[in-house]
C-alpha cells in the first residue's frame, strides 16, 4: 500500500473499531445492567503499526487527539505481555493464522503497543511471571478493582528523585499538568479517610476524576487495608466539587511524567504548587508486596518514602503545616 492508502486503512479501521465499542456500549447501557466491556484492541494499539509522522497526521486528519483516544475511551489498560517475552516454550503461529510475527518481531511490536498507551492513568502490565491460570486471574483481580471493588495501594513504592529537569530519558514519555483538590469531609466519612478530585491536562485537553482513599477492615485481627475508589467525572461535575474543597488546604500542583522501563510502568511526579518545594517523587505500583522496586538506571533515587505520610500530597496541601513538615522530613532523610 502507499502511504496514503495505509492512512485511509488505518483511519477507517479505527473509525469501525470505535462504531463497534460504542455499539457494544450503547447495548450494556440500555440493559439495565451492570456491565462490563472488554476489548481486544484498543483505539491507540493503530499508533503502534504507523510511523509516528503518519500517526499524527491520522490524528489531524480526523480531528482525533489523545486524551479522548485514550484517557477518556477507556477506564484501563490491561496490556498481556506476549508469550514471547518469559514464556517463549508456548509462543507459537500454529494455532493462530492471523499471528505472522516471528518471535523477535513479537517482542518488538508487543513493546511498539505498551507504549502507544504510556500516559493512560491506569495500566497494568500482567506479564508472564505465573502460568496461564494465574494471567487469568490478575486479569479478574484488576478488572474487579477497576469497576468499584476497592483497590489496596499497599503494593506502591515511593522514592525521592534527584533533579528530574536535567534527566535525559531514553525511553517513550508523555508529561502532564495535574491538579489535586481536597474536598471537605461528609459527616459520615472515615475518620481516617479523605476525598480528592483530579484534573490531568496535556496539550490543552483535560481528564477528571474523584477518588476517595479509606481504610477498611483486613481479615487478620484488628489491622487495616488502606484502599482507594476512583472514578471519571465529567467537567461540570469536577467544577461544581470544586465548590467543596477544603479551605485548610491549598490545591496541589504537579508535573507528572509517565514511562515504561523494563515492562514496569512509572510516574515521576515534578510538584509545583506549594511553590519552592523542590521536591520529586518517583512512584510506581508492584503485583505484589514482596516484589522488589527496581530505580531505572538513568535515575538517582535519594531515599524511599514509601511509609512517609509526610511526603503524600495530602499531607503536602494542608496550609501551614504541610510544607514546613516536609522541609523538616527532608532534613531528617537527608542525614
Amino acid at each position: 500500500m502507499t502511504p496514503d492508502q495505509a492512512l485511509a486503512f488505518e483511519g477507517n479501521l479505527m473509525k469501525t473499531k470505535m462504531a463497534l465499542e460504542d455499539a457494544f456500549f450503547s447495548i450494556a447501557q440500555a440493559s439495565g445492567e451492570p456491565s462490563v466491556i472488554i476489548c481486544d484492541r484498543g483505539t491507540m494499539d493503530t499508533a503502534a503499526y504507523l510511523p509516528r509522522e503518519s500517526w499524527e497526521v491520522l490524528l489531524d486528519t480526523y480531528g482525533w487527539n489523545l486524551m479522548n483516544l485514550r484517557d477518556r475511551r477507556y477506564d484501563a489498560v490491561l496490556h498481556l505481555v506476549t508469550s514471547a517475552i518469559g514464556a517463549e516454550k508456548y509462543y507459537t503461529t500454529e494455532n493462530n493464522t492471523a499471528r505472522t510475527e516471528t518471535m523477535e518481531e513479537a517482542r518488538a511490536l508487543d513493546f511498539k503497543i505498551l507504549n502507544a498507551w504510556v500516559g493512560h492513568p491506569t495500566i497494568r502490565i500482567i506479564d508472564n511471571s505465573s502460568d496461564f491460570h494465574g494471567k487469568v486471574q490478575k486479569v479478574i483481580t484488576h478488572v474487579c478493582q477497576v469497576v468499584g471493588a476497592p483497590k489496596p495501594v499497599n503494593y506502591k513504592r515511593k522514592f525521592v528523585i534527584e533533579t528530574p529537569e536535567n534527566i535525559k530519558f531514553p525511553v517513550v514519555t508523555e508529561q502532564f499538568e495535574v491538579e489535586q483538590t481536597y474536598l471537605l469531609k461528609a459527616k459520615d466519612s472515615d475518620a481516617h479517610g479523605y476525598t480528592y478530585i483530579r484534573r490531568r491536562g496535556q496539550n490543552g485537553s483535560y481528564h477528571y476524576s474523584h477518588s476517595t482513599l479509606r481504610d477498611s477492615p483486613h481479615d487478620k485481627g484488628d489491622e487495616s487495608e488502606r484502599t482507594v475508589l476512583e472514578r471519571h467525572i465529567s467537567g461540570r461535575e469536577y467544577i461544581a466539587l470544586l465548590k467543596q474543597a477544603d479551605p485548610n488546604r491549598v490545591t496541589v500542583k504537579k508535573r507528572v511524567k509517565c514511562f515504561i522501563w523494563n515492562n514496569q510502568y512509572y510516574q515521576l511526579t515534578s510538584f509545583v504548587d506549594p511553590p519552592s518545594l523542590n521536591l520529586a517523587i518517583l512512584e510506581t505500583e508492584l503485583a505484589d508486596k514482596n516484589q522488589h522496586a527496581v530505580i531505572p538506571d538513568f535515575l538517582k533515587a535519594k531515599y524511599e518514602v514509601t511509609d512517609d505520610e509526610r511526603f503524600s500530597s495530602f499531607k503536602i496541601s494542608k496550609i501551614g503545616r504541610g510544607v514546613p513538615n516536609l522541609s523538616k522530613a527532608t532534613k531528617e532523610r537527608s542525614k
